[in-house]
């Protein structure tokens, strides 16, 4: 059950979440882009979001200020969230001024962006699950979509719940999180695209 809980964790890092989403996305044609558009949009999504805070962590684990690279401690994560807050607000400015992404793309951006924020904050509090935040994002995010925008993802969002489900238990299996943390995540993660769908 351990290594099916550490897969688990592994498979839903937040730093492969969005850019997965987004590509799952262009995939199924959800996001009706020109090609040219699409590829540039996935290849700067998939570079901030993944690819620079990747490196922000070895890097930061080399130079010995984070003891691991699954970031354990509390006061080990206010850099790594830094970074991360800064190149997802970076995305969410930059689409919402080109206008070329759909404005509900640049929500989910500006959303994502909130959360990081909140969780950042609490530090000093609590080390709430960034895991569950991020899941609790996609469910909060695919419900709005549906909800405002009319798009097709009651499969997605079927088993983004189920497997938003398992996240949260595989933190909980591995110790990682008390499950009060765990609901301050998922809680954090879903009602910040909830709020940021609503307000703009």
């Amino acid at each position: 059950m351990k290594f099916l809980a550490n897969l688990i964790s592994f498979l839903a890092h937040p730093i492969f979440l969005l850019s997965g989403m987004i590509f799952l996305f262009m995939a199924k044609d959800y996001i009706m882009l020109e090609e040219e558009i699409a590829q540039v949009f996935g290849n700067i999504v998939l570079i901030c979001t993944t690819i620079i805070p990747l490196i922000a962590i070895v890097v930061l684990k080399k130079m010995g200020i984070i003891s691991s690279l699954r970031i354990p401690l509390a006061k080990e994560r206010k850099l790594p969230y830094i970074i991360t807050f800064s190149a997802y607000f970076f995305l969410s400015m930059l689409f919402n001024d080109t206008r070329v992404i759909p404005q509900e793309i640049t929500h989910i951006f500006k959303a994502s962006s909130l959360s990081i924020a909140v969780l950042l904050l609490l530090l000093k509090y609590t080390k709430s699950s960034a895991h569950a935040a991020a899941w609790g994002g996609v469910v909060g995010a695919l419900l709005m979509l549906m909800w405002q925008y009319d798009y097709p993802v009651y499969t997605l969002f079927t088993w983004s719940i189920l497997f938003t489900g398992l996240v949260m238990w595989s933190r909980l299996y591995l110790s990682a999180h008390t499950q009060k943390q765990v609901y301050e995540g998922l809680g954090i993660g879903f009602f910040s695209q909830v709020v940021v769908f609503l307000i703009f």
